[in-house]
């Protein structure tokens, strides 16, 4: 990341050099690139939710393992209850 106030010139196709503006403002003359930036800002919010999400979730990757082990054991934990209703039931 670069010092506020700093600027690094960038190497852009052909050997020329640009400041980090002029090189942005280069790409964005870009029919494409200025299509797919539209594109990311009508859908930053659900990409923000998205990267917030994805981040949580590698952040609890130690604790995901567990949790699955523990829902398997409450479903089995269920599974046996219903064989047990099934067996009262079949009594009567």
């Amino acid at each position: 990341m670069c010092n506020p106030g700093t600027t690094t010139a960038l190497s852009l196709a052909g050997g020329h050099t640009a400041e980090p503006v002029d090189a942005v403002i280069d790409r964005l003359n870009d029919p494409e690139i200025a299509a797919a930036m539209v594109t990311l800002l009508d859908n930053a919010e659900l990409l923000s939710t998205l990267v917030v999400g994805l981040a949580g979730f590698t952040e609890r990757r130690d604790m995901i393992p567990d949790s699955a082990a523990e829902s398997v054991d409450v479903q089995k934990g269920m599974d046996l209850l219903v064989e047990v209703a099934r067996a009262i039931g079949q009594r009567m």
